[in-house]
């Protein structure tokens, strides 16, 4: 990633928390130009809908995230706990992807065949 697509990200960060929306989707924007695929900006599209109280645009913007990044934390963490049973709309909650989790999966992953020649994902955790 370039410099200029994170200090776009951040810059856009900074804007959703102080609810200047405008600012935050001009931002978002321009990383989008910078990094065409990225999954980030579309995961701050989605926190920016929801800030707004647009669950179900927001959730198709985790969701444009998520395909383009399955393994981007961040999209998967506010997409389920958007769509989950107990839908908590608490600020502390959304996940912008900008801070490491501290209970972060350690995991490798491989693939192994059966006998019929089909894949399954298998999980190995670090250090063991």
């Amino acid at each position: 990633m370039s410099e200029d697509f994170m200090k776009y990200i951040s810059c856009s960060i900074k804007s959703i928390e102080h609810k200047d929306f405008e600012t935050a989707k001009n931002y978002i924007q321009k990383s989008i130009l910078q990094s065409i695929g990225a999954p980030q900006p579309f995961n701050l599209l989605g926190i920016l809908e929801e800030y707004k109280g647009n669950l179900s645009q927001a959730c198709k913007y985790y969701r444009a995230s998520y395909a383009l990044d399955p393994t981007y934390r961040a999209a998967s963490n506010n997409l389920e706990r958007v769509t989950g049973t107990q839908y908590m709309k608490k600020r502390e909650h959304v996940d912008f992807g900008n801070r490491i989790d501290e209970d972060q999966d350690e995991s490798e992953y491989y693939v192994e065949y059966d006998l019929n020649r089909v894949g399954h994902i298998k999980r190995v955790k670090k250090g063991m």
